[in-house]
């Protein structure tokens, strides 16, 4: 996302909830004490119990995020087990509580030279003042030391349509395969379909928009899906910057035995192209289209699309519903004409000038020498 396009991340109160002793004995008990808005100001246990009981959950304070935008997610940091389980459950008063996730994994891992980090959890309902993050009671203790709130784009993730098309081994390179996408779309995302399980590798992607012209590098990144303690970590995307190139091209750098014998397959993604139309009088409109010799108009149209941004006023962008289909000029419309062989016409005109000139002069010539006969 752009600068300005998400809301910055606001860090939530993070107390410890619940306990249990060094033998995994009773849970022990835990008051929490709170001020008339709602908000956690203490959370109180007994002292002894404290100093040798291990942290079993964790108490999230969200009730100063009310009224304000809802978070779609928390960020968290913590020391202990690279690979963390948590079970999330939601409250408004701190005494019944609500399931979110029964298994909600994070993870930080250094695999093959690579910082392979997960640290955002999702949270696709909201509504509640509390969140409890309960964490593993056996093997590694996990101590959570910070949680943020992470808040939607202001401009939503658009739509992408996608195209799923499978690779074939490169005649002039070697651990490299091609792929052609049959058309020029803005292709702003890649995503590898299939991976081995337990495999990372390192892939860069090319394209060129014609057979004959050199390829150029659009972006590199890690693909991966690895399964630790039984946990899944995969990513199998990546994003690049618009372009409209045909033929693309996937090479690894690092070992090609984790995508298997089989040619991979691409999935290519991009956003679809929106028309605007600038409406002039009153309706209904007629919108024709299909003409083979229409030529672009000269208008400023990037003041347009300015005035078209998430700041404008009310009903200044309204919805169409199109109605009855009519065949205007049929198909031959859709050919252009075709263009005026100028060239062979400036040649005819030249001979047939030629040819006129010669035949004056001939005429003169003639008509000369019947008037010196004559004399």
């Amino acid at each position: 996302a752009g600068e300005g396009d998400e809301p910055p991340p606001r860090a939530l109160p993070l107390f410890p909830f619940e306990r249990v002793g060094p033998q995994g004995s009773d849970r022990v008990s835990v008051r929490v004490t709170t001020n008339e808005q709602g908000a956690v100001v203490d959370v109180d246990g007994k002292v002894q119990a404290e100093r040798d009981a291990r942290i079993l959950s964790y108490l999230v304070d969200a009730s100063s995020l009310e009224p304000g935008p809802r978070p779609i997610g928390l960020e968290l940091d913590w020391s202990g087990p690279a690979v963390l389980s948590l079970e999330v459950a939601a409250s408004g008063d701190l005494s019944h509580w609500k399931s979110l996730s029964a298994d909600a994994t994070l993870a930080r891992l250094d695999f093959s030279g690579h910082r392979l980090e997960r640290t955002r959890l999702p949270l696709p309902q909201w509504g509640f003042r509390y969140l409890r993050l309960r964490v593993p009671v056996t093997g590694e203790p996990a101590v959570l030391t910070r949680v943020e709130a992470r808040f939607a784009s202001r401009h939503p993730e658009p739509r992408r349509d996608w195209a799923r098309i499978e690779g074939r081994a490169s005649e002039h390179a070697v651990a490299a395969w091609d792929f052609d996408t049959l058309g020029r779309m803005p292709v702003d995302r890649i995503e590898l379909a299939s991976l081995l399980r337990n495999t990372l590798v390192s892939l860069r992607a090319l394209s060129r928009d014609d057979e004959s012209r050199p390829w150029r590098e659009r972006g590199r990144g890690v693909f991966y899906q690895l399964e630790v303690d039984g946990f899944e970590l995969a990513n199998r995307s990546l994003d690049l910057a618009p372009i409209g190139d045909r033929y693309w091209r996937l090479e690894l750098t690092s070992d090609p035995s984790g995508l298997g014998t089989r040619a991979p397959e691409l999935r290519f993604g991009w956003r679809p192209h929106e028309l605007h139309f600038l409406a002039r009088g009153e309706g209904p409109f007629m919108l024709a289209y299909g003409r083979g010799g229409m030529e672009p108009a000269n208008a400023p149209l990037h003041v347009l699309l300015k005035g078209l941004g998430a700041d404008s006023p009310a009903g200044l962008v309204g919805e169409a519903a199109v109605q009855e289909h009519l065949v205007l000029g049929g198909s031959d419309r859709l050919h252009p004409p075709a263009p005026l062989p100028w060239r062979t016409l400036m040649l005819w005109g030249v001979l047939v000038l030629g040819v006129v000139l010669l035949a004056w002069m001939a005429w003169r010539l003639v008509r000369q020498m019947n008037h010196g006969s004559a004399a």
